[in-house]
């Protein structure tokens, strides 16, 4: 089952039945603009990077539609990490840990020590564990050439994520979906899906993608 939601996730979310999903996987904005332009991929930018007035919300409502002893697993940034802390403490969450997406090499803006990770967030709500050992390293390279999406993440990396933090049949939240990557990923490894998405441009790309791999799909609007 997967749905695609074009709108507002927060809306989506108000939907969803209490400890509905039994993980979350996202990419959300976080703040990059409140500083310093993105400059990677061009001058292309992500909607609402410029704020994160949605984020108390947000991380209270992720709480609530996660299921006990479940995980929310998110990219982020470290300029603005200590306001995610401070926000999904509050919800009630435990930070599991901070681990490292290494996309093996840098970025391409700006002159000497160039950026080449991300943040991945584990957050547990409860007592949750994960499936099996290993580091919090994720060595992965980034997406080569110019990506549907200017974030867009691997899907091998996603993959490890789910499987890291979810099993078979299990239902999968994506808030922040993007061009679909972690929908991909979670219908290849036989999970149930829920994606949202502000940007109709990411939205039909996500739909093109995510539907090649999964007959069942339904899509919404607001």
């Amino acid at each position: 089952m997967v749905e695609l939601y074009l709108g507002n996730c927060l809306d989506k979310m108000e939907t969803i039945p209490d400890k509905y999903v039994n993980m979350i996987l996202t990419d959300p904005p976080f703040g990059q603009n409140l500083e310093y332009g993105r400059g990677q991929l061009g001058t292309r930018v992500i909607k609402n990077d410029d704020n994160l007035d949605w984020l108390d919300e947000w991380a209270h409502e992720a709480y609530r539609v996660l299921a006990d002893k479940s995980h929310c697993v998110m990219f982020w940034q470290w300029r603005t990490y200590p306001i995610l802390a401070e926000a999904v403490i509050r919800a009630g969450f435990t930070i599991r840990t901070v681990g490292v997406w290494d996309k093996k090499n840098a970025g391409l803006s700006g002159g000497g020590l160039a950026e080449q990770y991300e943040q991945i967030v584990v957050l547990k709500k409860g007592d949750a564990k994960q499936n099996f050992f290993r580091g919090n390293v994720f060595r992965y390279a980034r997406e080569a050439g110019r990506p549907m999406h200017p974030h867009q993440k691997p899907i091998p990396l996603l993959g490890m994520l789910l499987s890291l933090c979810s099993k078979e049949g299990d239902i999968i939240l994506d808030p922040f979906m993007g061009s679909g990557s972690t929908g991909v990923a979670a219908v290849k490894l036989q999970r149930s899906f829920i994606g949202c998405e502000t940007e109709l441009i990411y939205f039909d790309n996500a739909k093109d993608v995510v539907g090649n791999e999964e007959n069942n799909l339904q899509l919404f609007a607001n």
